[in-house]
């Protein structure tokens, strides 16, 4: 059921209706945490987080992939814990809060380079590099891309 809960979530939210898919992530939320079942426990917050931020709420987005960023170092999922760590850096960038942002991005670049994340990696950079254009820092962005 949480499952079906957190697809209809993300479509609703896919389709630009992230208020209706908050509901549908709160919903799947609830029946994990009543299962105990800590990797969707943590699906659920950052399925919530990335729809928080979606209506433009950084700060309760935030919120719930710091809540998720917990769970998923303490169960040594780095993949997980990167794109977590690169939905808060988009958060904060959103804040135009971009010191913040490159940390954080900085910090999922370290995980996905310690996991050999390619990818992700990658987005890290492009990120990194984007943060910087936004300071006005043209080489140091350079350095990144």
């Amino acid at each position: 059921m949480a499952d079906s809960m957190s697809a209809m979530g993300q479509l609703l939210a896919a389709q630009g209706r992230p208020d209706e898919g908050l509901h549908k992530h709160a919903a799947a939320l609830e029946i994990r945490r009543q299962l105990g079942d800590t990797v969707g426990i943590a699906e659920s917050l950052n399925n919530l987080a990335v729809c928080f931020s979606q209506t433009g709420d950084q700060d309760r987005a935030l919120s719930h992939f710091t809540e998720c960023l917990e769970i998923m170092r303490k169960g040594k999922d780095p993949v997980r814990e990167c794109k977590c760590l690169l939905n808060m850096g988009a958060c904060y960038a959103e804040k135009l809060d971009f010191d913040v942002a490159i940390e954080i991005f900085e910090q999922a670049h370290a995980v996905c380079r310690s996991c050999g994340d390619l990818e992700d990696e990658a987005a890290c950079l492009c990120n990194i590099g984007s943060a910087q254009v936004q300071k006005g820092k043209m080489e140091d962005a350079l350095e990144k891309y």
